[in-house]
């Protein structure tokens, strides 16, 4: 600080009590100068930084764990063909996408993708869905929904979306987000459908009829 000619400095240090403790400190100083500018006091003030230092430290460490815990939810979620997103339902877009289902990798490459321009993938019937199950959720305040619908992949197959999603508050407390999962049963409807036409034909049918043994 004198050799930059600054008149205010700040240093952290630590003590070591008689009790064995510890301490993290913290000085400001002005540099008093006489009137040829040399450098002749210093005054300051020193406090006890201790609690902050460590409060610094636990969140550094709970940050490393949570990211820890999102990395092995994410191969889990991958490995279970599960994709996870957040809505911001003001804005009406996505905010990110994890683990898309394949034929929709291009969703999680735009960025926050509008639900408008998303929707346009969607069977016409199943469009309004998504805001049934949502009104019916603000109308029997719940925090949750869940809710099927049928939609066209980029290589225009159409599948079938099972949904589970939460509402989460914004700072006014009203609900602006979704954060949700979402998976490919397409395969479930497809066995559950030829189950039922094995059972109007009048026969029990066998694995092979349902689960394409």
């Amino acid at each position: 600080a004198i050799r930059d000619g600054a008149e205010n400095f700040s240093h952290r240090f630590r003590i070591s009590r008689a009790d064995g403790l510890v301490r993290h400190m913290q000085s400001y100083a002005r540099i008093v100068r006489d009137e040829a500018g040399k450098p002749r006091r210093l005054l300051g003030a020193t406090t006890d930084v201790t609690n902050e230092v460590q409060t610094n430290e636990m969140l550094v460490r709970q940050a490393e764990h949570e990211r820890a815990l999102l990395d092995r939810l994410s191969i889990a979620t991958k490995a279970a063909g599960i994709s996870t997103w957040e809505i911001d339902l003001n804005r009406a877009v996505f905010l990110w996408m994890e683990n898309p289902l394949t034929g929709f990798e291009d969703s999680a490459q735009q960025g926050e993708l509008s639900l408008y321009r998303f929707g346009e993938r969607v069977h016409p019937a199943d469009r309004e869905l998504f805001n049934q199950a949502l009104r019916s959720a603000f109308h029997e305040k719940r925090d949750h929904l869940s809710y099927r619908y049928r939609l066209y992949s980029t290589d225009d197959r159409l599948v079938h979306l099972q949904v589970h999603a939460r509402l989460l508050p914004g700072e006014d407390g009203r609900i602006s987000r979704m954060l949700g999962v979402s998976w490919d049963v397409t395969e479930e409807i497809a066995a559950a459908k030829r189950f039922e036409r094995a059972v109007d034909g009048t026969r029990v049918p066998r694995l092979s009829d349902v689960f394409d043994l």
